[in-house]
């Protein structure tokens, strides 16, 4: 019997990364899917090398979303039942850049394009593998979404009308496969830490000479961002805990509960470690 396989959409990502590595420590085989080759062979290099179970097993998948061939997908899952191993577990991390613009300016093709890779695809992939999940009467399905489900900033409405689909989608296969054994839950993190959130502070600077950074950091009651590793510890516990469906668990550091609208930073807090995404 080997270890149950988890695959995970978007693993060449700071997310999707974290949770492959988490999965893979904890004794869990990978279907690792991501666009990059490049990033995946470093992936693949570091599952060869990194400590784990002795019959654990692992693939890397380049695999474009939402041109994805899903039926390559499913052949992996019976290869790996074939190995005596069930598919306990689909990660959904993949998604679409945010398309910041103001709402006026959208172009059907920028909506058409996070539409499709969001929720489309997403839908696509619970749909090979649900039925996978629910042949064996067991499974667990984690969507890696967004706080911008429930709230949101100007200009990202492709993207918060993509995640308020999944949150959807979340509650209609918690309804509707709870009683095969397959669990749906969903994780909404606020600003991570990573390439993204780095590109967008770049970004900002560039245009405005702000620190968004600090800016974010301001924003937090706890007076820092996300980490990857705690969203890989989110999935763990959704993907355990046999009471939990159709849940959002939401990872932002208590931002979305204060109505408070200006920094919680002093000028003494701002020299703090813990003010810099250190927990």
């Amino acid at each position: 019997m080997i270890a149950p396989l988890a695959i995970v959409t978007g693993a060449t990502g700071t997310l999707g990364g974290a949770v492959v590595k988490r999965l893979w420590r904890t004794g869990w085989s990978v279907l690792a899917l991501g666009r990059s080759p490049e990033k995946l062979q470093g992936l693949h290099d570091w599952l060869n090398t990194a400590p784990h179970g002795e019959r654990q097993v692992h693939y890397t998948v380049a695999m474009e979303f939402p041109g994805a061939d899903y039926a390559r997908v499913a052949a992996y899952c019976e290869c790996h039942q074939r190995l005596d191993g069930e598919v306990t577990l689909l990660v959904v991390c993949h998604g679409a850049d945010p398309c910041v613009k103001p709402t006026l300016d959208l172009t059907t093709e920028e909506v058409e394009h996070v539409w499709q890779t969001d929720v489309l695809a997403t839908l696509r992939l619970c749909q090979a593998i649900g039925r996978v999940m629910i042949a064996q009467r067991d499974g667990a399905i984690v969507i890696v979404s967004s706080v911008h489900s429930t709230v949101t900033y100007p200009e990202r409405t492709a993207y918060s009308l993509a995640k308020s689909a999944l949150s959807g989608l979340v509650r209609s296969l918690a309804v509707e496969w709870g009683v095969y054994g397959v669990r749906t839950n969903a994780i909404l993190p606020w600003q991570c830490t990573g390439e993204r959130t780095d590109s967008f502070i770049a970004g900002h600077r560039e245009i405005t000479g702000e620190d968004l950074g600090e800016l974010y950091r301001q924003r937090s009651p706890m007076r820092r961002l996300i980490l990857p590793g705690e969203v890989a510890d989110a999935v763990l516990f959704l993907a355990d805990n046999q009471a939990v469906n159709g849940h959002e668990l939401v990872l932002d550091g208590g931002v979305i509960q204060s109505m408070w609208y200006q920094g919680f930073v002093s000028p003494t807090e701002a020299k703090d470690e813990r003010c810099h995404g250190k927990p």
